[in-house]
């Protein structure tokens, strides 16, 4: 199952978890202004940035850092921004990336902040440890954390890091939020896991998040088959509301940083807006397009500022206009 993301405010990188090829690639994001709606396509150079490795979700922070769900293992990786300068500029190959474990990592933490703890003899030279490869770092391990089952769908928001679980969500969370630069936490008993919260556990699953300031939406299943269940948790409260239960697979989510939030149907293939300041059972869905199996979402506005630096001529793909704003909708197949 292929997933995308295309940050906000970014010079239009696009990127694309590709389940089936155990890969993630980047296209240049290219809107299309011609005909009666703006479109996008792309520049035509795809780069990959990860090889061999299973991906599922995707999800990019403020500092160009690239995080990505393993489903074989259940860890939530992390490619830094640097490593992914260094792909882009031929330095190194994604096929050489290395996955450095969470514990690997904590133990190299601690012997760093305990040498510099410690005065070096005098007439010696500190000892440092050798300088890093190119690493992909695993950060939230299932074997290690026990907030961390089946995580899906990331989310990237600032200091925080969000997920679902779609499994065991009822002991590890349904919702969690991690970070995206998250310290090594050190006992006596040595390193432990990354901090990690469980924001609810009200249900066993469940499959997409968007986030507004105060707003944490979320998609699971309904208790028959074919009705699935779109929901808030209010941030700071117990408050969950289900907004919407007449879905029969949502999945995907994505919030237009304005009044609309857009959720993914993958049974029905329908892309549905809703308004995300209204919370409330039956909020009204409003449909926007249709796309066979749709399930990951991104959005990438107008008032972006790669729109403006990559404006063309050419075709495009699926598109909608709304309140003066344009915006274009990225849309992957569901399993």
């Amino acid at each position: 199952m292929p997933d995308v993301i295309s940050p906000l405010g970014s010079a239009a990188p696009g990127y694309i978890a590709d389940s089936g090829a155990k890969a993630i690639f980047r296209y240049s994001l290219v809107p299309v202004l011609s005909g009666t709606a703006p479109s996008l396509t792309t520049s035509g150079v795809r780069l990959t940035v990860s090889k061999g490795h299973p991906v599922e979700s995707v999800t990019i922070d403020d500092d160009g850092n690239l995080f990505y769900t393993n489903p074989d293992t259940n860890n939530i990786n992390k490619i830094a921004a640097k490593v992914l300068e260094e792909i882009g500029h031929g330095a190194i190959k994604a096929s050489d990336l290395q996955i450095i474990s969470e514990k690997t990592m904590e133990a190299q933490l601690l012997v760093s902040s305990l040498r510099t703890k410690k005065k070096p003899a005098q007439n010696t030279l500190p000892v440092d440890l050798p300088p890093p490869r190119p690493y992909i770092l695993s950060y939230y391990e299932a074997r290690l954390n026990p907030r961390v089952s089946k995580p899906a769908s990331l989310l990237a928001d600032g200091k925080d890091l969000f997920w679902v679980n779609q499994k065991d969500g009822t002991t590890a969370g349904t919702i969690v939020k991690g970070e995206v630069n998250p310290k090594a936490v050190i006992s006596t008993a040595g390193p432990q896991p990354f901090p990690a919260v469980a924001l609810t556990n009200i249900s066993d699953s469940a499959y997409g998040i968007g986030k507004t300031d105060k707003v944490v939406f979320f998609t699971r299943n309904g208790k028959e088959p074919y009705l699935g269940v779109l929901s808030a948790l209010k941030l700071g409260t117990d408050i969950i509301i289900d907004l919407s239960k007449d879905l029969q697979g949502p999945r995907g989510l994505v919030w237009d940083r304005d009044n609309t939030m857009y959720v993914a149907d993958e049974t029905t293939g329908i892309i549905w807006s809703f308004p995300s300041g209204r919370l409330m059972a039956n909020v009204p869905l409003a449909k926007v397009v249709h796309m066979q199996g749709a399930y990951g979402l991104a959005v990438f506005s107008s008032e972006d500022p790669g729109w403006h630096a990559n404006q063309r001529q050419p075709t495009g793909s699926h598109s909608n206009c709304s309140s003066g704003r344009s915006y274009v909708w990225l849309h992957c197949a569901g399993r």
